[in-house]
Parts: structure tokens; C-alpha cells; sequence
């Protein structure tokens, strides 16, 4: 049964907010979130359960203000990444076959958008301040009002700005519109993801995997 329903977008005012202050959200963000159906340009499409749940999830860690993207990919002959979509990673099934693969964004979210700056995993998390005048759907300079704030540290490139939109009727679910570029093999424009909140520890197996899979480096060390 398809989850999605059609959605009107809710416009929200956004209220001017001090960098040090609690922005007003739609939800709290803090742990994982699992893809359980995905878009990447022909129709809306549920996980398959028995090869790629849990395969492609989000993590955000709301004290360093840092989200962690991990996909489960599979692995040609040469062991480069092959199919790498929700919609082809063998993951569940070919454990062998397959590897974690990261991504680390800074992130500022208030009312139902975020924004996110990539970073390379291990260095300084840019503090990234929230830029009104980004709308959903578009990437602003790393070094304009949505780039890098107080706090230190550089990003790798500009900042993606994206809606999150809930289910009604459907508990801590939401459809993120769009993912950075890239994420999850989405085009980072009109592909989109409706991610579930799952328990934190699920996402533990992308830095230990119990299946001998190639781990990931955490984006902020312990």
C-alpha cells in the first residue's frame, strides 16, 4: 500500500532566530531514519525488505549539528561501487558483494526545512548558520548567509536546501524533498526519499557490520 498520498506544501513563516538559539522545527530529528520508499524519477516505490531494508538511512547528531548519509552499495568485480540506488543495491542479499559507503553534512534545520553543507568525515564540522532566502530545491554558496557561521571549519561545497514534508496518519515518517545530489543516487532536484524514524541502534551497523561489510569512518569521532 503506497504511503504517499497527495500533498499540498504548508508554507511556515520563519521566524528570525539568533545561531546560538532553538530554532522552531517540525519534529525532532536527533537518530535514524530508514528510506522506505524513494523516487528517482519514473514513480513512488516501496523498499524491498528482503534485500535493501535498512540499507539506506540518515543519522543526525543535533549536539554537533551533523548528519550522516549511509547507503549499503554493491560491488563490481573490481570492488567499485555498481548499483548503488534503493532501487538496485543488493545489500541484504549479497553481503559479500556489498560495502557501506558515508557522507557528512552540516546541517541548520528550522520549521520544515533543512539545509545541509557537506564535510569530509574526521575533520571540523562547518557551523552552518540557516539562510532564509534558500529555498528547497536549490544549492546556495558555502560562503553566503547559509554557508559557514561562527564555530569554524570549511565545508566542501555549497549548501542544499530541502523541505520535509509529514505522512498524514503515518507516525515519524517524512518525505525529504530533495536529498543532496548524489545521496541515496538521487539527482538532488526532484528525486525524493520518505524515510521512517528507526531505533538509533540500527544504525551502528554502518560503522561495525555484523556481516563483515567494508565499515564507515564516523563523521565525528568519538
Amino acid at each position: 500500500m503506497t504511503l504517499l498520498p497527495r500533498l499540498s506544501v504548508l508554507t511556515l513563516a520563519i521566524a528570525a532566530c539568533g545561531d546560538d538559539e532553538q530554532p522552531s522545527k517540525l519534529f525532532d530529528e536527533e537518530g535514524a531514519w530508514s528510506v522506505v520508499q524513494y523516487d528517482l524519477g519514473e514513480n513512488i516505490e516501496e523498499i524491498d525488505p528482503q534485500t535493501r531494508e535498512d540499507a539506506f538511512m540518515l543519522s543526525f547528531d543535533n549536539a554537533n549539528r551533523v548528519v550522516t548519509a549511509a547507503s549499503c552499495v554493491g560491488l563490481d568485480s573490481d570492488g567499485m561501487p555498481d548499483a548503488v540506488t534503493p532501487e538496485d543495491s543488493p545489500c541484504r542479499l549479497l553481503p559479500q558483494d556489498t560495502a557501506w559507503q558515508c557522507r557528512c553534512f552540516a546541517y541548520a534545520f528550522r520549521d520544515d526545512v533543512m539545509q545541509f553543507q557537506e564535510f569530509t568525515a574526521g575533520s571540523m564540522p562547518p557551523r552552518l548558520a540557516f539562510d532564509p532566502l534558500l529555498d528547497p530545491g536549490e544549492v546556495g554558496g558555502a560562503d553566503s548567509g547559509g554557508g559557514s557561521g561562527s564555530g569554524g571549519g570549511g565545508g566542501d561545497g555549497g549548501v542544499t536546501a530541502l523541505r520535509v514534508i509529514p505522512l498524514p496518519d503515518v507516525k515519524s515518517t517524512y518525505d525529504f524533498r530533495p536529498l543532496p545530489a548524489g545521496v541515496f543516487g538521487g539527482d538532488g532536484v526532484a528525486n525524493h526519499f520518505i524515510m521512517k524514524a528507526r531505533a538509533t541502534s540500527i544504525f551502528e551497523e554502518v560503522y561495525m557490520d555484523p556481516d563483515g561489510r567494508d565499515s564507515c569512518m564516523r563523521c565525528v569521532p568519538e
